[in-house]
């Protein structure tokens, strides 16, 4: 069975598909993984210089929502 392109609306996609796929990937490479990245040093206690460091949790967060100082 043969696809006759043509006359096909999966032509139109097959010559889109390279935009949306780099597009999607620099979504993903510098949206996503920031984003995720971000989240989960949110839940750690590490201070940007040690080597060290302990996932608290969601504690971190919570003691920055209850804390005036901003």
């Amino acid at each position: 069975m043969e696809v006759d392109y043509e006359h096909s609306r999966l032509k139109a996609w097959h010559d889109i598909f390279p935009a949306y796929g780099s597009c999607g990937t620099a979504v993903y490479r510098f949206f996503l993984v920031p984003l995720f990245i971000g989240f989960y040093y949110s839940l750690t206690d590490w201070d940007g210089f040690s080597l060290s460091y302990d996932i608290v949790g969601l504690k971190t967060i919570v003691r920055f929502c209850k804390t005036s100082d901003l």
